[in-house]
């Protein structure tokens, strides 16, 4: 494992930092906030929790990637790194998917909570 591997290993877990650091708060907001509905807590933590996992898979996998291009074919892990590359945004299309989801099943919720007030006919007022 070449030197300019691990600096470039550890600038990409520098960059993830704020994400990483975003989606610990939003974990801990989500498992600790109890008012929440259960399926927007469900959906919350599972994007979170998939976006977590990818700061520290993505750089892992560029870990990977970097000793096999240099191991191999380059022209071969060109091919690998832009699949991986696909399938990380994908996985971070799919932690959004789920934020989303956890925004809608929130508001359902609290539509679902509203108890309409019935409406009061002018006539039954004037008596």
């Amino acid at each position: 494992m070449h030197t300019s591997d691990w600096v470039s290993v550890l600038s990409a877990f520098a960059v993830r930092a704020p994400v990483l650091l975003a989606c610990i708060a939003g974990l801990a907001i989500v498992l600790n906030k109890p008012a929440l509905a259960p399926d927007a807590r469900k959906w919350a933590a599972a994007g979170f929790g998939l976006e977590l996992v990818l700061c520290f898979a993505a750089p892992a996998t560029q870990l990977l990637l970097l000793s096999a291009i240099r191991s191999g074919d380059p022209s071969r892990g060109v091919l690998v790194s832009g699949a991986s590359s696909l399938l990380v945004s994908l996985l971070h299309a799919a932690a959004f998917v789920m934020l989303l989801a956890a925004v809608l099943a929130g508001q359902r919720s609290s539509d679902a909570e509203e108890v309409p007030t019935p409406k009061r006919n002018m006539l039954d007022n004037a008596q």
